[in-house]
């Protein structure tokens, strides 16, 4: 997706909600610098992938306020609050005449967890009190039957992460995938990057024994970097039989590239977002390209 004019003061938000997490003194400084990297990097005529501007800014940002993860005590938070809900979550899965469809609601759900954004929760405590709701939404865009017609015995899923928290529920769907007898291989992030997931959130939350195998996106780009993707990562998503996104970022990374069949599964938490899958504001979709 290309950059929206939208984009401009999201982006800025986003800086200036990292650094009052790490150090409120260098905000201005922080404020200073994005503007800059705004203007150089914004072309209205020719604006590049959204994507690409939020990590070179979020880089700068993480130099400035001295750290490789301003988020990290706001992502072990959310995923002790998605742990929270395991069983509540499990049960909803079990007593589902459509498990893959229920774990696909429940993992949308988790993509509330995006701290520092509108449209999301703003913090573990609101995201608790949202989940059920969103659950109950259902999907507005809904083409999850057609999308999970290609997986079964002997086919092969790449899902790619999102945030935080976020990773805990989408585990639950993971089960779901290799109990109709997929192979999921799960794509986390390379390096920390917002509230993302990384391995060492897969071994802090135990999750290893919910998939058949975990790579990385080989950065800490937002969403990811197809020029910077390990051969693995790429030669996993060439050969899949289904790839389901999740989350905005990576639809912002991968909706200008050619990885097919793909499965975006997510929250329109911003009008751009939403106008660019032809959905509304505020909805749960899943939207399949093939």
């Amino acid at each position: 997706m290309r950059a929206d004019p939208q984009c401009i003061p999201c982006l800025l938000r986003r800086a200036l909600y990292e650094a009052n997490l790490v150090d409120p003194k260098k905000a201005a400084i922080v404020v200073a610098e994005t503007t800059r990297i705004l203007a150089e990097e914004y072309d209205p005529d020719a604006p590049e992938v959204s994507a690409k501007i939020a990590s070179k800014l979020h880089s700068r940002v993480y130099e400035i306020l001295g750290t490789d993860d301003p988020y990290k005590d706001v992502k072990r938070g959310s995923n002790e609050a998605a742990a929270s809900l395991l069983p509540r979550a499990r049960e909803m899965i079990e007593r589902s005449e459509k498990p893959w469809h229920t774990a696909a609601l429940i993992s949308v759900a988790g993509n509330l967890i995006d701290f520092g954004i509108s449209g999301a929760a703003k913090d573990p405590e609101e995201f608790l009190e949202m989940f059920g709701g969103v659950v109950r939404e259902g999907f507005t865009v809904d083409d999850t039957e057609q999308a999970f017609s290609l997986l079964g015995p002997g086919k092969k899923a790449v899902y790619l992460i999102d945030n935080c928290g976020e990773i805990v529920l989408d585990s639950l769907f993971w089960d779901v995938l290799r109990a109709e007898g997929a192979e999921v291989t799960v794509v986390v992030k390379g390096k920390p990057i917002l509230t993302d997931a990384t391995m060492d959130d897969v071994r802090d939350m135990a999750l290893e024994e919910h998939a058949d195998h975990f790579i990385t996106t080989g950065s800490g780009a937002v969403g990811l970097e197809p020029s910077s993707l390990p051969l693995e990562t790429e030669k996993a998503m060439r050969e899949a039989d289904l790839i389901i996104s999740k989350g905005m970022g990576n639809f912002e990374a991968l909706s200008e590239e050619d990885y097919r069949p793909i499965l975006y599964l997510m929250r329109t938490k911003c009008e751009p977002i939403a106008n660019h899958a032809n959905a509304p504001l505020n909805v749960n979709v899943a939207k399949l390209y093939v």
